[in-house]
């Protein structure tokens, strides 16, 4: 799967919205910014375990845009279109943090 620049990632709407999360000290490398494993975790926590545990998921590809820091605040935006899901991690500012592609098995 291609991240596309011109995907609908980028026009991912407020009403899209499906969780917030506050960075935690855990969530920080010692580059004093969220790791990106952290981001990994984040993005997976917008599914149920069922979807986890049965292997739905096939891939993910993510694009990191922006660091983001321990105290922000951050929004997780999601839209499914067919078998892919598309997400996007915002900071208080808006400004887009992190750009992801999701895509499921077809049944």
């Amino acid at each position: 799967m291609r991240f596309m620049q011109t995907s609908k990632l980028f026009t991912l709407l407020p009403e899209e919205l499906v969780q917030r999360h506050t960075v935690r000290s855990t969530d920080i490398d010692m580059g004093r910014h969220m790791n990106n494993v952290a981001y990994v975790r984040l993005l997976l926590d917008c599914f149920p375990a069922s979807v986890l545990a049965g292997g739905e998921i096939a891939s993910m590809e993510i694009h990191y845009a922006a660091p983001c820091f321990e105290g922000e605040e951050l929004s997780v935006l999601c839209r499914r279109e067919g078998s892919i899901c598309r997400m996007a991690v915002r900071k208080p500012d808006g400004k887009t943090a992190v750009l992801a592609a999701v895509r499921f098995h077809e049944k």
